[in-house]
């Protein structure tokens, strides 16, 4: 008998949210950080920004509690997410797109400085 789990979409938003607005900070820090930003026409620099909280968001969407509570939390260990196939499907594209996007967009400004 196979027993059918919902995934808890409103958990899966949430976390999808926080972990897009800590990975927009941190890329936005981290490429100022190294001069990276200020040598990226702005609506470039948006794109690898937006991209990256996506890729981030994703990845903690999909761990959840897992990425910061790990396995060595013995008190009250951490409720497993539940996903079911489409949001892990969904997921997992969202990351795999922002990836790409991050690729292209990178590619795109190397090109664009070569020529210059």
């Amino acid at each position: 008998m196979k027993i059918n789990i919902k995934a808890d979409w409103l958990a899966i938003a949430i976390h999808f949210i926080v972990g897009a607005i800590v990975g927009g900070a941190f890329s936005f820090l981290s490429l100022a950080k190294t001069g990276y930003a200020y040598r990226v026409s702005g609506e470039n620099l948006i794109v690898i920004i937006l991209c990256t909280s996506a890729m981030i968001g994703a990845g903690y969407a999909l761990l959840q509690n897992e990425a910061w509570i790990g396995e060595n939390y013995r008190i009250i260990p951490p409720i497993p997410p539940r996903h079911s196939l489409l949001s892990r499907i969904f997921l997992g594209g969202v990351a795999v797109v922002s990836v790409l996007l991050i690729f292209v967009q990178g590619s795109k400004e190397l090109v664009q400085s070569m020529l210059v």
